[in-house]
C-alpha cells in the first residue's frame, strides 16, 4: 500500500525553478532514499512533504489524502465572529465616531431633565444611524427652550419654548424632509397661502410656514440639506457594514487557509522529520528533548496543568518513561541527564531521531542522518533505520553516504537539477547511465 504519493510536485522561487514535476511513490513498511548532487532539490521535497513550503502545483498525498486542517464550525464561527467586529469599526468610522459620539454620550450627559442612561445612549445611536433628527436642550436665563438638530447635532432647524412643542417640530420636520427627499425640484413645493408661504403634505397640513418665499427657500435648502446628509450617512454605513463583514471573514478565512497545511498539521497526521543541520534545544537535556516531541500528545486544558491534578502527574510520568525508552531504542539511555550541546555530534543525530520518533509516526524523514559520521557510526545508524523499520515507521532518507543507501534501501529515487532522472532498486540506480553522468560527469571526445 502506497503510505506518500508525490504527484506532479513543482517548487518556485521566483525566477528560480527547484523542482519541476516529480513524482514518487512510496510504499508502507520500506525505507527509500532520495539522492543527487548538491541543489538537486531533495531538501527542498522535504520541506514541501512537511509543510514548510507550499507546492507551487503538484499533489502530495499521504495515506492516499491531502494533509490540510479540516474546515469546522468553530472556523466558520470565527470568521463571522471577526467579521461582525471588522464590520462594527468600519461602519463606526463611516458613521463619523466624533458625531456619533455628540449624538449619544455628549447630549444624554448634558441633560439636566434626566440622568444619562446607556439606554438612552443606545436609543439615540440607532436614531442618529438612521437619520432621525434629534431635539437639543437650549440653555437659556429665563425658562427653557428646545431646539430640533439634525442627528449629528451641527444643524439647528427650528426652536420652541417647550418640549412638546418640540416634538411636534420634529415630526412637522420629518415629514418634510420625507417630501424634500422624493420631489425632483424641492423649491418647487413652496406655495402661498394666505399672508404666508408654507410647506404642506398631501392632506393639507402645513409642516413649515414662513412670511417670506425667500426665508421658507432657506429653511427648505437647509432642511434637504440635512436630508441629503442623513441618506448619504445611511448609505455609506449599510456599505461599511457589508464591506466590513465580507473583507473581515474573507480575510480570516484567507489567513486561516494558509495555515491548513502548516508543519504542526503535517506533524499530527503521522510524519516527522530531522533536519540536515541539527536542530536540537542544545541547552536542554537529551530526556527534556525527547520530551518536547511529545508535547502534542499532552492535555491542551491549562487549568488542570495549573493545578497539578493527578491526571496530569500521570501523563507526565508515562511520558518520561516513554522518553527513558526512547532513548534506549537509540542508545543513549545513559546520557538522558546530559546537556544536548554536551553530546558528541553522532549522537546529537540519534537524539534528533528519537525526538522525532515521541511523535509517534507512520512516516519518518531523515535529511542527510550520516553526515559527519564516521564509519563506525554509519554502520550503527544503518541497524538503528532498520529497527526503526521493523518497528513499524516506514523511512524515507536523503543521503550522500553511498555505502549507507545501498545497504538499506529499499528503493532509490533520483535528482538532478530538480527533476528525477532515476527510480529504481540499489542495483538498477547504480547502473544507471544518467545517476553516473550527474555524479561523475560525461565526458566529451574533441
Amino acid at each position: 500500500m502506497s503510505l506518500l504519493d508525490i504527484k506532479k510536485l513543482t517548487m518556485r522561487f521566483g525566477g528560480l525553478l527547484a523542482v519541476k514535476d516529480v513524482d514518487f511513490s512510496l510504499e508502507e513498511g520500506r525505507i527509500c532514499s532520495i539522492i543527487g548532487p548538491n541543489g538537486a532539490g531533495k531538501t527542498t521535497i522535504f520541506n514541501a512533504v512537511t509543510g514548510i513550503y507550499e507546492p507551487t502545483s503538484g499533489d502530495i498525498l499521504y495515506a492516499g489524502r491531502e494533509q490540510r486542517r479540516p474546515f469546522t464550525w468553530r472556523v466558520a464561527a470565527a470568521c463571522l465572529a471577526i467579521g461582525l467586529a471588522t464590520a462594527a469599526a468600519v461602519a463606526l468610522i463611516a458613521a463619523n465616531v466624533d458625531s456619533l459620539w455628540r449624538a449619544t454620550i455628549k447630549r444624554n450627559a448634558g441633560r439636566a431633565d434626566q440622568p444619562f442612561t446607556y439606554a438612552a445612549a443606545w436609543r439615540d445611536g440607532w436614531a442618529y444611524l438612521r437619520g432621525d433628527l434629534a431635539l437639543d436642550r437650549l440653555r437659556v436665563r429665563r425658562g427653557e427652550r428646545w431646539a430640533v438638530v439634525s442627528a449629528d447635532g451641527l444643524t439647528q432647524l427650528a426652536e420652541a419654548d417647550s418640549r412638546p412643542k418640540a416634538e411636534q417640530l420634529r415630526e412637522d420636520l420629518t415629514a418634510a424632509a420625507a417630501l424634500l427627499a422624493a420631489a425632483e425640484q424641492p423649491s418647487d413645493l413652496a406655495r402661498r397661502q394666505g399672508e404666508a408661504w408654507v410647506l404642506a403634505d398631501g392632506d393639507g397640513r402645513v409642516l413649515l410656514s414662513e412670511e417670506n418665499e425667500a426665508r421658507l427657500q432657506l429653511r427648505l435648502s437647509r432642511l434637504a440639506a440635512v436630508a441629503r446628509a442623513s441618506a448619504a450617512r445611511r448609505r455609506n454605513v449599510w456599505l461599511a457594514l457589508l464591506g466590513g463583514l465580507a473583507a473581515g471573514a474573507a480575510g480570516t478565512y484567507a489567513v486561516w487557509n494558509r495555515s491548513r497545511r502548516t508543519p504542526d498539521v503535517i506533524s499530527l497526521s503521522g510524519i516527522a522529520r530531522t533536519f540536515q543541520n541539527i536542530r536540537l534545544f542544545h541547552n536542554m537535556t537529551v530526556l527534556e528533548n525527547v520530551l518536547v516531541g511529545m508535547d502534542r500528545r499532552f492535555s491542551s486544558n491549562p487549568l488542570p496543568m495549573m493545578l497539578r491534578l493527578p491526571g496530569v502527574r500521570r501523563a507526565e510520568r508515562a511520558a518520561a518513561a516513554r522518553a527513558v525508552e526512547l532513548l534506549g531504542f537509540v542508545g543513549l539511555a545513559e546520557e538522558r541527564n546530559e546537556l544536548a550541546k554536551n553530546l558528541p555530534y553522532g549522537d546529537q543525530r540519534r537524539l534528533e531521531i528519537a525526538r522525532a520518533l515521541a511523535t509517534e509516526p507512520k512516516l519518518l524523514l531523515l535529511d542527510e542522518p550520516a553526515a559527519g559520521m564516521c564509519p563506525s557510526e554509519s554502520v550503527a545508524l544503518n541497524g538503528l533505520i532498520r529497527r526503526i523499520r521493523e518497528s513499524g515507521v516506514t523511512v524515507l532518507l536523503i543521503e550522500h553516504h553511498m555505502r549507507v543507501v545501498m545497504d538499506i534501501s529499499d528503493r532509490i529515487g533520483v535528482l538532478d537539477y530538480g527533476a528525477k532522472i532515476a527510480e529504481g532498486t540499489p542495483a538498477e540506480v547504480r547502473a544507471n547511465p544518467r545517476v553516473i553522468e550527474a555524479y561523475l560527469g560525461k565526458e566529451e571526445l574533441g
